[in-house]
């Protein structure tokens, strides 16, 4: 799929069936199932990660591991309801290699950051954010985001300094 024809997508539904037939990279070929985002569209907050994890690769639903645990507790502290977000991945596949019987995430490469770039900007421009919030380093480096500088509705939350 081209970026042309991804623009003929006009839901998450059919998002997220056209993902699942995703052959631009070879992450399909070892990940379960494709892991589409997830939420409301028209929603203040997109919240961005690197990749699925082994459950989420298993569930077919982003953020349902680990990850997801600490993700819930930060929105609660937040005071935001996990459903007024959407939550997707700047990697629709899960990368792993195997120790012994469990799948270890392996870190994206910038070639298979750059084949899901359709994904993400198809489901920015379905969802339509007022802020895109990355978390995690592949999502600060996933295409389509603006050059530094320009306005966009991105954030990268600053580390917190100390107080004395």
């Amino acid at each position: 799929m081209d970026e042309e024809s991804g623009k003929s997508i006009k839901s998450l539904r059919a998002l997220a069936a056209a993902e699942g037939e995703c052959r631009r990279c070879p992450l399909y070929r070892d990940a379960t199932q494709v892991v589409p985002g997830e939420g409301p569209t028209a929603v203040d907050f997109m919240l961005v990660g690197e990749q699925p994890g082994d459950k989420e690769d298993l569930a077919g639903k982003p953020f349902v591991g680990p990850a997801g645990r600490i993700l819930d507790s930060a929105l609660k502290d937040a005071g935001i309801a996990r459903e007024d977000t959407f939550v997707t991945n700047a990697v629709k596949h899960f990368k792993h290699e195997m120790r012994g019987k469990r799948r270890l995430h392996k870190r994206p490469n910038n070639y298979e950051i750059e084949r899901c770039k359709i994904w993400l900007e198809r489901e920015r421009a379905l969802v339509k954010p007022s802020t895109i919030i990355a978390l995690g380093a592949t999502a600060v480096r996933s295409p389509g985001r603006p050059a530094s500088g320009e306005p966009s509705g991105w954030h990268q939350p600053r580390p917190r300094r100390s107080r004395p």
